[in-house]
């Protein structure tokens, strides 16, 4: 029995993992860690606004000069040795008296796990207030600074039902008005609205939903130490 079983190797469930002291197992649809805003180039706004946990300004101490791709080092730093589990679907959610009964699904089968409570720390598509596609680009414009080798990134706005097939075709269309793309990001760049909010036992933190990843990570941290 898991006390907390969070959804999204995301920036705040790796606050959650770094602050709670319990045991925690993460599971994740996909590969890759960090994704919603590393594989999305989506650098984030810097802010006044500043981590309050302690776990919350070490970590932004060690990304602050970072370019987003330089993110997932000190992420994966975070999950290393720890309980997750990649490449994992979640099929059914089941209340029981203890918590919840939670299937799995993933390379190796069905599996079954039993968490107290549920922390989803994902972006799902009801939540989505809008989305750009981003890529690295050579250009002369005036655009946001990736920080990588003189690139920069150039966001395709999108509409909220557009799938990655039709969001290439619009960013092809873009980076032809005289712009080189470099690199094409593997994950939208979405924007939802702030919350943290609970149903029952299952508390909803997005993590794409926060300024920028350090802001996102303290969150978790946050939650953590205040209690689910």
């Amino acid at each position: 029995m898991y006390d907390i079983a969070i959804f999204g190797a995301t920036f705040a469930g790796a606050g959650i993992l770094k602050a709670y002291k319990g045991k925690c197992v993460v599971i994740e649809k996909n590969t890759l860690c960090g994704y919603e805003f590393i594989n999305a180039l989506k650098k984030g706004v810097n802010t006044e606004e500043k981590p309050v946990t302690e776990e919350g300004k070490a970590f932004y101490k060690e990304i602050r000069n970072k370019s987003v791709l330089e993110f997932s080092m000190p992420l994966h730093r975070i999950f290393e040795n720890k309980n997750i589990k990649l490449a994992t679907m979640v099929s059914d959610i089941e209340k029981t008296e203890e918590g919840f009964l939670i299937r799995l699904f993933n390379n190796g089968g069905f599996e079954e796990i039993r968490a107290k409570k549920i922390v989803d720390t994902i972006c799902h598509s009801d939540m989505i207030i809008s989305k750009t596609l981003n890529a690295l680009v050579q250009t002369d414009k005036e655009l946001e600074e990736s920080g990588i080798n003189g690139r920069k990134i150039f966001k395709c706005q999108l509409d909220s039902a557009d799938d990655f097939i039709t969001a290439r075709l619009k960013l092809k269309k873009e980076l032809e008005k005289g712009m080189m793309a470099d690199y094409i990001a593997s994950e939208f760049d979405v924007c939802t609205e702030e919350n943290i909010l609970k149903k029952g036992e299952i508390t909803y933190l997005t993590s794409v939903s926060y300024k920028n990843p350090y802001l996102a990570f303290d969150a978790g941290c946050k939650l953590a130490k205040e209690g689910f």
